[in-house]
């Protein structure tokens, strides 16, 4: 199934196919196979491979058995991320970073863009502490504009200190959080317009 996403002033053009308890992703000359786990909720786990499934012993997640009790062990690289979608627009959270994805089918792109509608999601991007710690460093403020990858603070976790960069080119709408304040995981830092 072709499918067109459009996210934070980026298009993404992909293809989907089911296969066994996974979906295989074509997006750029890449192959991708996503494994979600069983859970129904808001807050997902998936697992991203671009190697064949390899057949083990390790233990999977639960509902991964394949043929005769093998376990098969699923992707390389594992993602939490949270959810949720409203109007037309999925709101994904990974690693404290916010997108907002549209995602169509190609008539529906096609209608789009003969009508002349944005493709991208607009609006504001929040940023949120991808761990709990203490903001050591607030290196912008409120206003300035942002190039994506751009430090906008520092944050230190178990002695650890991490930069929190701006997720996408934009102006800093407003910075949540001052030095030497504690965060907890989740927690909006600065929001990016």
């Amino acid at each position: 199934m072709k499918l067109f996403a459009h996210s934070n002033g980026h298009d993404f053009e992909f293809d989907l196919q089911p296969d066994r308890d996974r979906v295989l992703v074509r997006i750029g000359g890449r192959e991708i196979a996503v494994t979600l786990d069983d859970q129904k909720s808001s807050i997902r786990t998936a697992f991203l491979s671009t190697e064949p499934p390899k057949v083990g012993t390790r233990s999977a997640p639960k509902g991964r058995r394949g043929a005769k009790g093998r376990v098969e062990v699923p992707g390389d690289r594992r993602i939490d991320f949270g959810w949720d979608r409203k109007d037309g627009v999925t709101s994904i959270l990974i690693d404290g970073i916010g997108f907002e994805v549209v995602v169509r089918d190609p008539r529906t792109e096609l209608l789009a863009r003969v009508t002349g509608r944005p493709a991208a999601a607009a609006g504001a991007v929040s940023v949120r502490a991808p761990i709990p710690g203490l903001v050591t460093r607030v290196l912008l403020k409120g206003g300035d504009p942002v190039k994506k990858g751009q430090p906008v603070l520092c944050l230190d976790a178990m002695k650890l200190e991490n930069e929190i960069a701006a997720p996408r080119d934009g102006v800093l709408r407003s910075i949540e959080a001052r030095s030497g304040q504690p965060v907890d995981k989740g927690q909006v830092l600065f929001v990016v317009d």
